[in-house]
């Protein structure tokens, strides 16, 4: 239960924090494909090197460049500020939205164990 409440919470932190209209969600479902597609192909890649497979046709001295990991964590960030280019979704933030509706609150409810919640009603 708990693991799942901080999942639901680290959701909707990002959803708050990051931001939701830099395009329009089909560009970004296009955006998602295209980039893991990508991060597939530098994970063969690399695997073609580690492994020689021999399907890269890559020369067994040929050592990596450095820039392959980061150009996979660009990809990962590209996706994960994809998926939240939704504006009419009811979790985007309200200046994302067409739209400004009625504010939102965040209840955050943390569990209390039982011998302290009859301490403190009993005090």
């Amino acid at each position: 239960k708990h693991e799942r409440a901080q999942c639901c919470l680290n959701f909707l932190l990002r959803a708050k924090v990051l931001p939701c209209g830099l395009c329009h969600r089909h560009v970004a479902f296009v955006i998602t494909a295209v980039a893991a597609l990508i991060g597939i192909g530098i994970q063969i890649y690399a695997l073609d090197t580690e492994l020689e497979w021999g399907i890269f046709q890559i020369n067994r001295d040929y050592v990596p460049f450095p820039s392959v990991r980061i150009s996979f964590a660009v990809l990962q960030l590209a996706m994960t500020f994809a998926m939240y280019q939704n504006r009419d979704e009811p979790w985007a933030w309200s200046t994302c939205a067409e739209q400004p509706g009625e504010p939102r609150y965040l209840w955050v409810v943390l569990p209390v164990d039982e011998d302290e919640g009859t301490k403190k009603s009993e005090a």
